[in-house]
């Protein structure tokens, strides 16, 4: 993993897009890469890790597709794996989508009766336009 580019936009969105309310010490380190989770061959996620605690997966945005329920699950449970093995305290998984409200209620009574008793994994609908663009400093190779 490398350093992001821009860390400030990428704190501001942590802190205010996905309301994370980590201590100003755990931003002093963020992380990314693009990565394909071993399981998932089909898939391209972009991974951020904030301060060795914080691990969020950017999902990718498929146009005007939604992603499946089953595809979340998967992507879902790679995260948490990841989580576990590592000691994260938690995971955000950002669903980028031109369908938000529509996609927000489908995906979130999915993700709820699979996932709701992990408190420590979260599940974010949002407006692909208002997903930032992450990148790493040097390339993602």
């Amino acid at each position: 993993m490398r350093p992001v580019e821009q860390p400030a936009l990428v704190k501001a969105f942590v802190q205010h897009t996905l309301g994370c309310g980590c201590p100003e010490t755990v931003f002093t380190s963020m992380l990314t890469e693009v990565f394909t989770p071993p399981d998932l061959p089909d898939v391209s996620i972009r991974r951020l890790l904030i301060g060795k605690r914080l691990l969020i997966y950017l999902l990718p945005s498929d146009g005007e597709r939604s992603l499946p329920a089953g595809r979340l699950a998967d992507i879902a449970g790679c995260a948490q794996k990841e989580r576990d093995s590592h000691g994260y305290n938690r995971v955000r998984l950002v669903v980028p989508s031109t369908r938000v409200e529509q996609d927000r209620v489908a995906l979130a009574r999915f993700f709820a009766e699979r996932f709701g008793s992990d408190e420590k994994l979260h599940l974010h609908v949002l407006d692909r336009h208002h997903c930032p663009v992450i990148t790493a400093a040097g390339n993602d190779s």
